[in-house]
């Protein structure tokens, strides 16, 4: 999560979303699969954070997430934005 120009955190998938890059129509199942392939490779790199965060909660907090994101593209749902991770 990075800093939102109104002041909060900004969700990955809106950041995507603002850089347009989230997969529409046809690309949606490509997009789903490479997040498939690279979510085992996830744990060795925040494994590399060690000295800054506690690895269990920092991977389980990120699997969780893309998890999460990935269900959404899934479902076709839409993805957070600001407004309402701030409203909830």
């Amino acid at each position: 999560m990075i800093s939102c120009g109104m002041g909060g955190l900004m969700h990955p998938a809106h950041m995507l979303q603002e850089a347009g890059l989230l997969p529409e129509g046809a690309e949606i199942p490509a997009y789903i699969n490479m997040i498939d392939v690279i979510l085992p490779v996830i744990r060795s790199q925040i494994e590399e954070l060690s000295a800054y965060s506690d690895v269990e909660a920092l991977y389980s907090f990120v699997v969780e997430e893309v998890a999460s994101f990935r269900q959404r593209l899934e479902k076709g749902e839409p993805q957070p934005n600001y407004i309402e991770i701030i409203s909830t």
